[in-house]
């Protein structure tokens, strides 16, 4: 590792500016073996050795990092730091599992729950994301901090309150967060099938806000929410946004959500991939009340004729009369057919 000018004299002298007294870290996967400097290409007792009071500098853009013989579960991690440092499991294919954020202003030891346990880890890495970083010890347990829970496991959720739609039929997305205890800003990013949706816009929840600008990149959106006041922070499940879509082309829509991260006012959480979660909705083709395949004029006036009675007592063999749904014939499905009159393309005026 290389080391900052002037830090370290031999391995003997290892100047830190934290000197509490030495105690080590019971129970942790890691200790008292050696970590992985992945500048040096070497391995390094100091950080597991037990000893708080020495402290070594590592250059931003150095990491260090710990391979297990076998696939661990991980809860918490334990950290001596003058500094941020991001915490990242893989699994044995490398994969990113999580990530947890490390956020201290001064020398600090914290002893922190994941987000969410996190299992089959192969492989931990602590990587300093600020300059003049130093670490004093370092390790990880398959426990939770002592007196604390264990963890919620949240997830950010996409719910679709309808199973299917016609093409252009609008309906709504609740994005929704569970399992969580006193979050107050969330980032993620949305993915819809734009082949076969199209995406309308969002509508707020009273007390979140959106405070970017998304948008629409082939079908993928960020939003970056966050609370408005200490009562709107979300334990449990909540939704926190509404978004809006309609039905473009014919087939089984996916709306997914993707890369998130949560904030309590303390500490930031990224999920794991498999608790940024998706919803589908069916999208089915023109179902105009002829059948014919698109909205004309005689469809409305096939309405127009079953005016104010149930769909019941319509001629179903024949038509789809109940545009709407909603067991009758009235304005509202003659103002629906109207509308995909006027979106039909092939029904032009009479000029």
């Amino acid at each position: 590792m290389k080391k900052l000018a002037g830090l370290v004299l031999s391995l003997g002298l290892i100047i830190g500016v934290f000197a509490p007294s030495a105690s080590a870290y019971p129970g942790g996967l890691i200790a008292p073996n050696p970590v992985y400097d992945d500048m040096e290409k070497r391995w390094s007792s100091l950080y597991t050795d037990g000893n708080e009071s020495s402290g070594v500098g590592i250059y931003i853009d150095n990491s260090l990092s710990y391979t297990f013989s076998t696939p661990q579960t991980v809860k918490s991690y334990k950290l001596t730091a003058s500094r941020n440092f991001d915490v990242l499991f893989y699994d044995s294919n490398n994969n990113l599992l999580h990530t947890a954020h490390f956020l201290s202003t001064s020398t600090s030891t914290q002893h922190n729950n994941l987000a969410q346990t996190v299992t089959n880890v192969s492989k931990v890495v602590f990587d300093p994301i600020q300059t003049n970083s130093f670490i004093y010890e370092l390790d990880v347990f398959n426990t939770t901090a002592p007196g604390t829970p264990e963890p919620l496991n949240p997830t950010l959720d996409v719910v679709i309150g309808k199973d299917k739609i016609r093409v252009g039929e609008q309906f709504t997305s609740n994005i929704e967060l569970k399992n969580v205890s006193n979050i107050y800003a969330e980032d993620f990013k949305i993915n819809y099938d734009s082949n076969l949706l199209n995406y309308v816009g969002f509508e707020e929840v009273p007390g979140y806000k959106i405070y970017n600008q998304p948008t629409d990149q082939n079908g993928t959106l960020r939003f970056i929410v966050a609370s408005q006041g200490e009562q709107y922070g979300i334990t449990g499940e909540k939704v926190f946004l509404k978004l809006k879509f309609t039905g473009k082309a014919k087939g089984t829509a996916k709306i997914d959500a993707l890369e998130c991260r949560i904030a309590d006012t303390e500490s930031e959480y990224d999920l794991n991939e498999d608790s940024c979660l998706e919803d589908n909705i069916e999208v089915e083709g023109i179902k105009d009340v002829n059948r014919s395949g698109e909205y004309t004029l005689v469809d409305l006036a096939i309405d127009g004729f079953y005016y104010g009675k149930t769909a019941v007592q319509t001629d179903s063999s024949k038509h789809d009369a109940d545009q709407v749904e909603d067991g009758i014939i009235d304005d509202k499905d003659l103002l629906f057919i109207v509308n995909e009159m006027l979106n039909n393309p092939n029904y032009p005026l009479n000029a």
